[in-house]
């Protein structure tokens, strides 16, 4: 059954539905408000002192100054760090990567994968026919030498970003952690 509304029962609705919206906004606005003044004890305190969210902001901002100066090289910093490890290390297996640079399996996996495809990591066999071996190509020891500059122009800045002792902190705390027995 269809009902004809009046043009005044109408406009009450539309009235009732805004000043519905109206408060809903409010009330919504003043929970926003409140809850920024003052946040809940256990959202406080690990907001402000969580360690492992305050590196993982540093790791973004300090990647994003070492992508830029990387870009022109069609590398990114993790993929170049990868590089140098192998470069350094003639070969290395994906469970030693995973390792060194505490990084999980599937991570290694996809960044070597790309950089075969690039042509800057090669895979060798092992003798055990379960395994393989990785290493850098001629192609990735080049791009090593070509990106050093930029490289070190991104060092420069991430020391600026992080000042003197905050940079010096990063690599003295990333140096020692233990490598992870294989």
């Amino acid at each position: 059954m269809y009902i004809q509304l009046t043009p005044q029962a109408v406009n009450r609705r539309r009235r009732r539905r805004r000043h519905s919206l109206l408060l809903e906004t409010r009330a919504n606005s003043q929970l926003l408000m409140t809850s920024r003044r003052t946040p809940p004890p256990a959202a406080a305190e690990i907001g402000e002192f969580c360690a492992a969210g305050r590196v993982r902001k540093l790791s973004r901002a300090v990647s994003a100054v070492y992508d830029e100066a990387l870009r022109p090289h069609g590398i990114r910093v993790s993929q170049l760090t990868i590089l140098a490890l192998v470069a350094a290390l003639r070969q290395a297996a994906p469970a030693d990567l995973q390792r060194y640079l505490l990084m999980d399996r599937s991570t290694v996996s996809r960044n070597v994968k790309r950089m075969c495809d690039q042509g800057w990591l090669a895979t060798a066999p092992a003798p055990d026919a379960r395994r393989h071996f990785i290493e850098a190509t001629a192609s990735g020891r080049e791009l090593l030498q070509r990106a050093l500059p930029d490289w070190r122009e991104a060092q420069r800045r991430a020391r600026a970003l992080l000042g003197d002792d905050g940079f010096d902190a990063v690599v003295r705390a990333a140096n020692s952690l233990p490598i992870p027995p294989g």
